[in-house]
């Protein structure tokens, strides 16, 4: 699930405001630092989002603009595994 903009900003799909949703998070805030988070180059990152369904958050409107949450990334790249290891 992504961000749903708000009248205030980003927020989760419950209508909290990211800050309250993940108040002491640090947000990765470029395809750089999900990147090097995960330890894959940007455009591997990039494919993930698109085919694998890699948490990424936008800003409304905007499509260059993306950030994420690590906890996020972490449940992800959990989910993932098991799936892979359920095959």
């Amino acid at each position: 699930m992504g961000a749903q903009p708000s009248n205030s900003g980003w927020s989760t799909s419950k209508a909290v405001p990211a800050s309250q949703a993940f108040p002491e998070e640090n947000i990765l805030s470029s395809w750089k630092d999900i990147a090097g988070y995960l330890g894959k180059s940007v455009r591997t990152v990039q494919r993930y989002e698109q085919e694998l369904g890699l948490p990424v958050r936008r800003p409304r409107g905007s499509r260059y603009i993306v950030f994420a949450y690590p906890s996020e990334l972490n449940k992800w790249l959990t989910m993932s595994s098991a799936r892979l290891q359920t095959r």
